[in-house]
């Protein structure tokens, strides 16, 4: 199994075609980890505002659900994209 600190330590050696499947896996990757800071309401767009206006009225399960199919419709644009880039 390839890990990235080996090709960070120079173990491994990666070709052209497998930087653009790397920055896919890190772009997929952040949306485990978002950001530290949260934005100011400056910040925020009209449409931000109001998708969490609507998701603090929600209880907690809704919550999960509503993280869930957020994760999944991700997912699901990340792979479109991901097969764009390979034409697959």
């Amino acid at each position: 199994m390839v890990t990235i600190s080996d090709i960070e330590w120079g173990r491994l050696e990666i070709n052209a075609s497998d930087l653009g499947l790397l920055l896919l896996i890190m772009i997929n990757r952040s949306v485990f980890y978002p950001p530290s800071e949260v934005a100011n309401n400056d910040e925020l767009s009209t449409q931000d505002e109001e998708l969490l206006f609507f998701f603090f009225q929600f209880p907690a399960t809704q919550k999960r659900i509503a993280i869930k199919y957020l994760r999944q419709q991700v997912d699901v644009t990340n792979m479109q994209l991901r097969n764009k880039i390979l034409n697959i």
